[in-house]
């Protein structure tokens, strides 16, 4: 997350034990402040969630406004390396990461195939 308003300690620990978006608490597994840079201030938010827009609700209840918001990882996949509108195939280790991500074993993921 890129913003120009740097939060404070005190509403970190509030975004930090959790924030309501849309009727779900969401508690960040991970939130600091990465870096200062020219363009601003450099936040990371970690979640483990998949509610529609859940970074920018929840740095909307803060007055956080986001400049750039880059998602770096879905679940057990890295984006590194990918530009944006690119994409790539998974390797198979990939593959199964997701799988047991979503609580299916190899032989569930060889029927589907």
């Amino acid at each position: 997350i890129l913003t120009h308003l740097r939060p404070s300690e005190s509403m970190m620990g509030e975004i930090r034990k959790g924030v309501r978006v849309d009727g779900t608490l969401v508690v960040p597994s991970e939130f600091r402040i990465l870096r200062e840079t020219r363009e601003g201030i450099e936040l990371k938010l970690v979640i483990h969630s998949g509610l529609n827009r859940v970074v920018r609700k929840m740095m909307e209840q803060y007055d956080i406004e986001i400049v750039r918001l880059r998602r770096t990882r879905v679940g057990p996949i890295s984006l590194a390396g990918v530009s944006s509108g690119q994409w790539r195939d998974l390797t198979s280790g990939e593959v199964a990461g997701l799988y047991a991500a979503v609580g299916l074993n190899d032989t569930e993921r060889d029927a589907d195939r």
